[in-house]
């Protein structure tokens, strides 16, 4: 079920993914057409979760994006200006998860950097 139009009011950021496309012959990653979404950026605030490969990492901030869409962790994301990890608007994908289980049922991906 998508987010109701009066919870999508959070939705003012803008963030773009250039989805990963694969490795070129000389091993360097090489990236699709980038891919806009209204989003909402927000500090991390939550536990320590085990990444895709099984270690632990604690992330610094958080992306919610409406909808369930499918985002590789090695996509390439460019978040808003105000939303700076260590320096920059282009932090590593560290997690990516559908919506939590809640009441609500509403249909979200959250992405961990």
């Amino acid at each position: 079920m998508p987010l109701d139009p009066v919870l999508g009011f959070g939705l003012l950021d803008t963030i773009t993914i250039e989805p990963f496309l694969g490795l070129s012959s000389a091993h360097v990653a090489t990236y699709g057409p980038p891919v806009t979404y209204q989003a909402q950026v927000l500090p991390w605030t939550g536990r320590t979760i085990k990444g895709s490969d099984g270690r632990d990492i604690t992330p610094n901030m958080r992306v919610i994006i409406e909808g369930r869409i499918a985002v590789d962790e090695r996509s390439r994301a460019t978040l808003p200006a105000d939303a700076l990890i260590v320096g920059t608007r282009t932090p590593p994908i560290r997690a990516v998860q559908p919506s939590p289980a809640n009441d609500l049922s509403l249909d979200y991906t959250e992405i961990l950097f």
